[in-house]
């Protein structure tokens, strides 16, 4: 079957496959070695030095997506408040986390430091890999940070069938790490 190899080292954002293999000829997503990373992070947040500070360990970003997930370093995720009074309030007894209002995205770190000396991972793809066809292999990834709405998901398997999904390392998503839903039937996931 065919062969989809992926580099480490380039920046992948997301994969949707429609075109369907067979049972004797997979098509292969295949990690060229070790490093390989789909990341759904908005690439103009994740160093960006733009931030302002709010005042009580708050920051802002122009900021006009949607979002589900925030994270800072890939280490820290943060909870999403409701309001940018809340945030500021500590709101349901977190020190930290993130809202958006009124075109910005505000953000409070554990340690009350500014997200400009941090990478900042803030979602803005929804799916990392999308399966809507059958005898696919995917192998060898890391796939993180997506999530902009409710149905988010790293993998996501849909009328999907006898795909392997192997070998990869799936975190960090604000839905499913691997989705399999609608007719999806015969999957392997190790």
């Amino acid at each position: 079957g065919d062969e989809i190899r992926v580099r480490p080292g380039v920046y992948y954002q997301s994969m949707h496959a429609t075109r369907a293999g067979t049972a004797a000829a997979r098509i292969r997503v295949v990690a060229d070695g070790p490093g390989v990373v789909l990341d759904g992070s908005d690439p103009a947040l994740l160093r960006s030095s733009a931030w302002s500070a709010v005042g009580g360990g708050v920051y802002s970003i122009a900021y006009t997506g949607t979002t589900r997930l925030v994270c800072a370093d890939s280490l820290q995720r943060l909870y999403r408040q409701a309001s940018l009074a809340d945030l500021q309030a500590n709101a349901n007894g977190v020190a930290q986390g993130w809202t958006d209002a009124g075109g910005k995205l505000y953000v409070k770190l554990e340690d009350g430091s500014s997200p400009a000396g941090h990478v900042m991972h803030v979602a803005r793809y929804d799916i990392g890999v999308f399966l809507e066809a059958s005898h696919w292999r995917v192998g060898g990834l890391e796939v993180r940070c997506f999530g902009t709405t409710a149905a988010a998901a790293g993998i996501d398997l849909r009328e999907a069938g006898d795909c392997w999904i192997e070998r990869n390392h799936v975190h960090t998503c604000a839905g499913y790490g691997i989705w399999m839903r609608v007719g999806a039937a015969d999957n392997l996931v190790e």
